[in-house]
């Protein structure tokens, strides 16, 4: 009887200690990370427009090809 009592008495002990824990872990967590949704935000609105979307590139160089073939006929005179 007194065993069942003392095993009844520690595991509320342990409970207890370990609710109080979990409480103050995610008190602090709250209190390090204020609600971001109470934050007044400053936007502005604009009207809806509707236009072209451009980007010009303006590039300089050379193209060198990755290959290249010389053409020559194998006869000599004009093709008709």
């Amino acid at each position: 009887m007194k065993r069942l009592f003392l095993g009844v008495l520690i595991a509320v002990t342990v409970a207890a200690a370990g609710w109080e824990a979990y409480r103050r872990i995610a008190a602090s967590s709250s209190a390090a990370r204020p609600d971001r949704s109470a934050a007044p935000v400053a936007i502005e609105t604009q009207p809806i427009r509707k236009g072209q979307i451009r980007d010009i590139g303006v590039f300089t160089g050379s193209l060198i090809p990755k290959s290249q073939f010389v053409i020559a006929p194998k006869v000599a005179g004009w093709l008709k």
